[in-house]
């Protein structure tokens, strides 16, 4: 998108959610059981994506060993609390800008073993995101009985017309290993 609208960013901030539920473990239905990582991008590393993968890696290996997974679960605990406008000011100064350049997760399996709620049939199930400051945007992925599904939420605005048809045609694309 940043083609699209003629502008060069200097680096792209990516949270990535970390699941803090034990795998198999039911949790609650409600509330936010994840911690963040935050990984910086610089756009040359975007031009190759065996490059750019290495480079994500290389963050999360190291941002697990630095204890970055407790410290973000922490972090997210403490601030709850805290007005939205100061939680984002403490997350940008890190990277002296915007909160993120996107968003996105994959919740793997939702609701796993649940066949009603309030005694009516569960038909799907998806992960609904707030939609962060900036960019504005999230797509979250998860899988309900062996479906993959794709939320998008987003602020008015923060996509044109032709750039919303643009990015639904992407994903699509790298959904089913096409070209777009």
């Amino acid at each position: 998108m940043y083609q699209l609208r003629g502008t060069d960013p200097q680096s792209f901030v990516v949270p990535l959610p970390v699941n803090l539920r034990t795998k198999g473990s039911g949790g609650d239905l409600f509330g936010t059981h994840v911690s963040l990582l935050w990984f910086q991008v610089f756009p040359d590393a975007c031009a190759d994506l065996d490059a750019l993968l290495t480079e994500l890696k290389a963050q999360r290996l190291a941002s697990i060993k630095e204890g970055m997974v407790e410290a973000g679960s922490a972090a997210m605990d403490y601030a709850r609390w805290l007005p939205q406008r100061f939680y984002a000011g403490m997350a940008r100064r890190e990277f002296a800008g915007e909160l993120c350049s996107f968003f996105f997760g994959f919740t793997d399996e939702f609701l796993a073993g649940m066949d009603t709620f309030l005694g009516a049939p569960i038909l799907n199930g998806f992960h609904s995101p707030s939609v962060p400051p900036s960019p504005g945007s999230a797509t979250i992925f998860s899988i309900r009985e062996g479906r993959l599904n794709a939320t998008h939420v987003r602020q008015a605005g923060v996509f044109s017309g032709f750039e919303l048809v643009r990015f639904q045609q992407r994903l699509r694309a790298d959904l089913v290993g096409e070209d777009a």
